[in-house]
């Protein structure tokens, strides 16, 4: 009897470890996801006379290595399903001054989604969007302005993350 129980447990060790491998080999050991906002000294952005990839300054996290703060893009290190978040906050900061902001999430420079407010009742607006992609390696995603678009922020709550769900390749 306690050979019997002996032998079951080293063979579910056996198959504790086979799973730990089998998970090993999914995710690769790879863990992909950042956090970035824009920062607190950051004033009004825009508006200009093209679109323009919002500059995230502050990274709070960037596991993967994944966003580049230097351009504000995140390029998918490998491909699979990636989750995907932004809040797009504005303040007019003062009252009659009106505010349009557009912020759209492209994905290899085609629009997927976007959010918008018009602060015609108040001081402040803001619109988020979450969002599931399939990536290829390699994919580009980033936030961008609308042309002719205001995005005033002074206390960094605009934000944009992103991790990968589950790998799409071996």
């Amino acid at each position: 009897m306690e050979e019997r129980v002996f032998g079951n447990i080293l063979s579910q060790r056996e198959t504790l470890s086979q799973l730990h491998r089998l998970i090993k080999e999914t995710i690769g050991g790879r863990k992909v996801a950042f956090t970035v906002s824009t920062t607190a000294s950051t004033d009004c952005f825009g508006p200009f006379t093209s679109d323009v990839t919002v500059p995230y300054g502050n990274v709070t996290l960037n596991y993967g290595n994944g966003y580049n703060p230097a351009l504000g893009v995140f390029t998918a290190p490998r491909a699979g399903v990636y989750s995907f978040s932004f809040l797009a906050y504005s303040s007019a900061g003062a009252e009659a001054m009106r505010l349009y902001h557009r912020l759209a999430l492209v994905q290899d420079g085609r629009e997927v989604s976007a959010v918008w407010e018009d602060n015609r009742e108040d001081l402040q607006d803001s619109g988020t969007h979450t969002l599931l992609l399939p990536l290829s390696r390699g994919s580009q995603v980033y936030i961008q302005l609308l042309s002719g678009r205001v995005l005033c922020d002074t206390a960094g709550h605009n934000k944009f993350s992103g991790y990968l769900l589950y790998p799409t390749e071996g």
